[in-house]
Formats: structure tokens, C-alpha cells, sequence
């Protein structure tokens, strides 16, 4: 297969880099996703659950209903914190893969490699670009998990919101437009300052 510099393509992005590292793991990542899609409903029986038990004991009714509705935010956030670790062990399977592929990939090539290919490179520096790996790793996690999670808390955080006052409606759509042009003002420069 030829490189990118002799096909003449340009090449590729670092996110082209990652989503093709990550495209063998598409069914896997859909799982987290889901998870991530239920933690966050399930989350939002924390705040609703503990406005309703509030307003139960605030009434100065104090009955077996009460006493149930704590136990099922209660069994929410346990529930929530059950998904989360299922998504943490998800992403640590995907970990295991990706060293385990880098490893072998490196491990064919290494000894394949023509010795007028390495003129003017430092060879020591090329065979520590392995370790970049581990970087992939620490930041897959957070990408996985917490940004999704992040981006779906704010989804139902708004919609939750939008229930209590229609000016709400608005708050959360000009909290998700200044989320949007946050992200797609700084993308670029900090993509490449953190390369």
C-alpha cells in the first residue's frame, strides 16, 4: 500500500487519525453511548425526585409514598452509577485493544524497516512515537465517557428546565448555541496547539 507523500495525498488530520483507530470499535462505542443516553435520563431522577420529596415533606405529609419515592432516586443513582461503570469497563476493553494492535503493529514493522529509510530521522524518537499511544489512552476516556455525558446532561437539563417556564425555552437554546460557537470558535487553534 502506498504512503500518503507518494499517493501525493496530503496527510491525514489527527482526527482522521483517531476515528480510523477508533473504526474497528463503532459497536463497542455504541454501547457507551447508550449507556450514556440512559445515566442521563436516569440522572434526572435525582433533581425531580428530590423537588418532589421536598414538596411532600414541605406539605407536612410524611407518608409511605414518601418513603418510596426516596428509595427510588435512591435506586436512580445507583442504577446510574452501575451504567457508568459498565461505560468505564467498555472503555478500558477499547484501551486493551488499541496498545494491543499498536503493539503488534509495531512489532511487524519495526524489523522491517530499510536502513536508508531512517537517513536523517532519529530512529529512537520514531520507535518512542509508540508511546503516543498512551496518551490516546488517557483521553479516550474522557472523550468517551464525559463528554458525552456532559453533552447529554445539558440536552435534558434544558428540556427539564423548558417544563418549569417557557422563557426557559430560550435560556437553553441560547445556552446550547453558546456551547456550539464556543466549541467551533477554538476547535481549530486548539487542536493545533495541543499537537
Amino acid at each position: 500500500m502506498a504512503s500518503h507523500a507518494t499517493a501525493g495525498l496530503p496527510p491525514p488530520t489527527p482526527w482522521q487519525r483517531f476515528t480510523r483507530m477508533l473504526d474497528t470499535e463503532r459497536d463497542t462505542i455504541r454501547y457507551i453511548i447508550w449507556y450514556a443516553v440512559l445515566a442521563g435520563v436516569i440522572s434526572l431522577s435525582l433533581p425531580l425526585g428530590t423537588q418532589a420529596v421536598f414538596n411532600l415533606v414541605s406539605t407536612g405529609a410524611v407518608f409511605g409514598s414518601t418513603y418510596l419515592l426516596i428509595a427510588v432516586v435512591v435506586g436512580g443513582v445507583l442504577l446510574g452509577g452501575l451504567l457508568t461503570v459498565g461505560q468505564l469497563t467498555l472503555v478500558e476493553a477499547i484501551e486493551q485493544r488499541i496498545f494491543a494492535k499498536a503493539a503488534i503493529e509495531y512489532a511487524y514493522r519495526l524489523p522491517r524497516i530499510k536502513p536508508e529509510a531512517l537517513e536523517g530521522q532519529n530512529p529512537a524518537e520514531l520507535v518512542n512515537r509508540f508511546f503516543d499511544v498512551l496518551t490516546v489512552q488517557k483521553g479516550l476516556t474522557k472523550f468517551l465517557i464525559d463528554i458525552s455525558f456532559a453533552a447529554l446532561q445539558v440536552l435534558f437539563g434544558v428540556i427539564v428546565l423548558a417544563f418549569y417556564h417557557p422563557i426557559f425555552i430560550a435560556f437553553g437554546l441560547f445556552t446550547i448555541v453558546a456551547l456550539v460557537l464556543v466549541y467551533a470558535l477554538n476547535y481549530r487553534r486548539a487542536l493545533r496547539t495541543s499537537i
